[in-house]
């Protein structure tokens, strides 16, 4: 089977640091989460989300971020 991964990066375009999460979801996987606890102003951050097993074609699947 094949994985799929998905990618999001957040920047915080405030004047203020912020308290958030990340979140992807897959046709029949469920809801994945990761807390973003502080963000400062001007940072960015990465977060990734791993799918196992999603068949032949990943690219077919939609994903939301």
């Amino acid at each position: 089977m094949i994985n799929a991964l998905a990618t999001e990066w957040v920047t915080n375009k405030g004047d203020q640091p912020v308290a958030l999460y990340a979140y992807a979801s897959m046709a029949n996987y469920p809801r994945q989460e990761k807390i973003i606890s502080r963000l400062l102003p001007g940072k960015s951050i990465i977060r990734r989300f791993r799918f196992d097993g999603v068949g032949e074609d990943p690219s077919q699947v939609k994903v939301r971020v």
